[in-house]
């Protein structure tokens, strides 16, 4: 991370941001660790801050982030997966709605009440819990509500188990959604198998016209783009750093 400069460009609007180093780097890593901050940079650039460096305002209040792994578990097997399959080297599991709930008051009891909470669904394959998953955004919900307070939900997935039901209640719930595909058919499939030992691709695939239709703010980052992600990504805004896809806006 260094102090000088760096630029990233979006095709859809014809303009090319000026960043600080760190912040390109940011945009470029794929290190689940800066999810958060990641995030909060993309929501401060889809503002409209930053269009030239002379009126770029204040960056977004702080956000205190939680990880809430609730699934131990995974449907894909991934050749480089350093999660052992979703298990982290323990027993595969799923949180119950009930603890769900507890965590997700533990949480807000703790963040003050001027400050974005950022509650991140990880996995493992979070959707194999979808009922924590609903659980833990009502409780976020009705705090945000009664509290007067933000509260910002995001989920990490490899997109298997995404239907139109599924999308739709993400999309309404307000729940930003990353997908991780590793390019096209044959390297997905090869990389990112199924359990079973199947190919993905096509499982993965098969919502996402639904899903771009739906809300074209998904993030997506890859380093080599194939020809058919290439196509399903023009329709979307994108970051763009040293020829690199980094992430749609």
């Amino acid at each position: 991370m260094g102090s000088g400069r760096g630029y990233v460009y979006f095709p859809r609007y014809g303009k090319v941001l000026q960043l600080a180093l760190d912040e390109v780097a940011l945009l470029n890593s794929h290190e689940v660790r800066y999810l958060g901050r990641r995030l909060e940079l993309l929501e401060w650039l889809r503002s409209g801050l930053g269009f030239g460096s002379a009126n770029r305002g204040e960056p977004p209040r702080r956000r205190f982030g939680l990880f809430l792994n609730v699934a131990n578990d995974c449907n894909l097997a991934c050749v480089y997966c350093f999660a052992a399959c979703g298990t982290y080297g323990k027993r595969a599991s799923l949180m119950s709605p009930d603890l769900a709930a507890q965590i997700t008051h533990y949480c807000l009891d703790r963040v003050p009440i001027d400050e974005v909470a950022h509650l991140i669904y990880f996995g493992g394959e979070p959707l194999l819990a979808w009922d924590a998953i609903v659980a833990s955004h009502r409780v976020g919900l009705e705090r945000a509500r009664a509290e007067d307070r933000r509260v910002r939900f995001s989920l990490v997935t490899n997109g298997v188990l995404l239907c139109r039901e599924t999308i739709d209640f993400l999309i309404d719930a307000g729940i930003t959604i990353t997908i991780s595909i590793d390019g096209g058919e044959e390297i997905q499939n090869r990389q990112r198998p199924m359990k079973t030992g199947k190919p993905s691709f096509a499982a993965v695939t098969q919502s996402l016209s639904y899903l771009l239709a739906k809300s074209p703010r998904v993030c997506a980052y890859s380093r080599k783009m194939s020809e058919v992600a290439m196509r399903v990504l023009s329709r979307m805004p994108l970051a763009v750093s040293k020829c690199a896809i980094v992430s749609a806006l």
